[in-house]
């Protein structure tokens, strides 16, 4: 019986060991290259995705690369601000994407997960449980479009920090809050052309009136 008893606690413990190596794993290859911590607060821009690619890469080729609608270093009023994307691939063109927040001590807010692409190319967003974010905080996010489900270092990542701060603050951007709020009001009504006007005049702020009439779609969940 003590044996029996020894050795099922051997086999837990290398289950156990097994599902954290393979949660270490993912958490390593995204955060391998942490951003530096914020610095004082500067307009930003959306971001487009750098590749991080072997000799023989499946990621495919795109006019557009994507792109996060959030500047590289946020300050936001938000508790639970929504981060938009643009996506240029089908959801037959990649494997999955990955994304992940960690706070200050390097700890899961968001843990990491492989999620699928749906009704794609086209902008979407990632929604977070309300106070996601404390005041003063800072924390790391990290997407990575998986390219190729056998080979974990074939993606196209993105990256960047948030802050929230206080309600009485001004944030560092003047363009995040208004994108946020438009998106979701044509996420609902998606037909009526002054929305689809502002829409049109902030992507030409921006310099992406390239895919202004891309479509906004239903992906993805965090849940």
């Amino acid at each position: 019986m003590k044996m029996f008893i020894q050795g099922i606690k051997l086999a837990f413990t290398i289950t156990l060991a097994t599902v954290i190596s393979a949660d270490f794993a993912i958490a390593n290859l995204i955060a391998s290259t942490p951003p530096p911590a914020p610095q004082t607060g500067t307009s930003g821009s959306p971001q487009s995705g750098g590749a991080t690619r072997p000799g023989e890469s499946k990621c495919p080729n795109a006019n557009t690369r994507p792109i996060a609608f959030i500047p590289k270093v946020l300050k936001t009023t938000l508790a639970s601000p929504t981060f938009w994307f643009y996506i240029p691939y089908s959801p037959n063109d990649v494997d999955s994407f990955s994304f992940v927040i960690l706070d200050e001590q390097d700890r899961y807010v968001i843990s990491p997960k492989s999620i699928k692409l749906s009704g794609t190319p086209g902008f979407i967003s990632l929604r977070f449980p309300s106070q996601t974010f404390e005041i003063d905080k800072n924390y790391r996010w990290y997407l990575s479009i998986n390219c190729d489900s056998q080979n974990e270092e074939d993606r196209i990542s993105l990256h960047g920090t948030v802050q929230r701060i206080a309600s009485t603050s001004t944030e560092n951007v003047n363009w995040y809050r208004p994108l946020v709020e438009l998106a979701e009001r044509r996420r609902t009504n998606s037909s009526d052309p002054e929305l689809k006007a502002e829409w049109d005049k902030l992507m030409e702020s921006l310099n992406f009136s390239n895919i202004s009439a891309q479509p906004i779609v239903p992906c993805c969940s965090l849940d």
